[in-house]
């Protein structure tokens, strides 16, 4: 395998964060059914979560890094229709058109240059009553060392993704922020410490303390968060 950008090693710490993945899933598990396309596989971490849901009739993964797709297709994640060239900022691959019960993606819309292009283009695969389920990085204060790091163009505020849902013709199920403590260390990594790659000691304890941040969260409406949630239907 080549050399691991700053981007890649950041995923693969990340994918070891089972409680936190685990976490993501219960947010979007509710949303998921029937035939599934995940945008931008990444590492598999979500994609082995979605595989076992009870619900999901068949499971179809994009992926266009070639580190990432050989990860997959040595993962459980093989199983599936592992999908290397569809690129949906620029086109809709033949037989995708109004096929999917649900369109996921998680952290990839922010890589996307003309993220318009690839909402309009996901929406598009829904069938009738289908939904999009994104995970983003939230608040644009937020952006960073990390983020450049990771080659993201943007962060995101909930307008932005009602004005492409509105843009879309997409009724709204959720949009919401979830990990208020991983905001503050992004803060604190991006902005301080100017860290491009992650500490895999920090992480490893904020895995840990996952149990305990989902219990607040529940208790308590987020200002803000390091993600968003968001969760449209086609209509």
């Amino acid at each position: 395998m080549a050399l691991l950008s700053d981007e890649e090693q950041n995923l693969r710490l990340m994918k070891g964060l089972d409680n936190y993945s685990k976490w993501q899933f219960e947010k979007i598990s509710p949303f998921i059914r029937g035939d599934v396309l995940e945008i931008g596989g990444g590492a598999g971490a979500m994609s082995e979560l979605v595989m076992g849901h009870p619900d999901v009739k068949s499971y179809s993964v994009t992926e266009i890094n070639k580190n990432n797709i050989e990860l997959l297709k040595n993962s459980k994640v093989g199983l599936c229709k592992i999908i290397s060239e569809a690129n949906l900022e620029k086109f809709i691959p033949e037989g995708f058109e109004n096929s999917f019960d649900a369109v996921l993606s998680v952290n990839v819309f922010e890589h996307v240059k003309d993220d318009d292009s690839i909402f309009r283009n996901s929406c598009k695969c829904l069938k009738k009553g289908g939904r999009l389920i994104l995970f983003v990085p939230a608040m644009h204060s937020l952006f960073g060392v990390v983020d450049e790091a990771d080659n993201h163009y943007r962060r995101y505020e909930k307008s932005d993704l009602l004005s492409l849902a509105e843009g879309n013709g997409l009724s709204i199920k959720r949009i919401e922020y979830m990990n208020i403590f991983g905001a503050l260390g992004w803060f604190y990594q991006g902005k301080i410490t100017k860290s491009r790659v992650h500490n895999n000691q920090e992480l490893s304890l904020f895995n840990k303390l996952v149990p305990l941040l989902k219990k607040t969260e529940k208790i308590l409406p987020l200002p803000f968060g390091l993600s968003l949630i968001f969760v449209g239907e086609k209509q």
